[in-house]
């Protein structure tokens, strides 16, 4: 089996469990978006952007949302290389940290919203 399905099958297995050991800020942050919820939209939680996970990610929009905790302040170098790659590759991304998402949940909705509407998807040909 060539290494690069290896690896690829050893990132859904991790995106898998990062879903199933979700962050409290995560949880709630689902809680709005799964179901279509915000906007009528796909929300995917936990999803392969190769070679990254991403916290939570609209493919209609090309938007990623990141729900930061304490662990990244020590990896900033390794968001800032992440980061621009998906931006590189056409991605949107907005940050939050866990304590936005718990306190003020509604400011980050709208802010998701706000993304969301400013890029909204490409009008079927007449």
């Amino acid at each position: 089996m060539p290494t690069d399905k290896i690896t690829h099958q050893r990132m859904h297995q991790r995106a898998r469990e990062l879903r199933n050991h979700a962050t409290p800020a995560e949880r709630k942050l689902w809680q709005f978006l799964s179901g279509k919820k915000l906007m009528n939209l796909k929300f995917r939680r936990q999803h392969l952007i190769s070679p990254f996970i991403v916290d939570f990610y609209c493919p209609e929009r090309k938007l990623i949302i990141e729900v930061d905790g304490g662990t990244h302040i020590d990896n900033q170098i390794y968001d800032m290389n992440r980061e621009e790659y998906l931006i590189s590759h056409g991605y949107r991304i907005l940050r939050f940290l866990n304590t936005e998402v718990i306190s003020g949940t509604a400011d980050v909705l709208d802010k998701i919203s706000m993304a969301c509407e400013l890029n909204p998807p490409p009008m079927p040909p007449p």
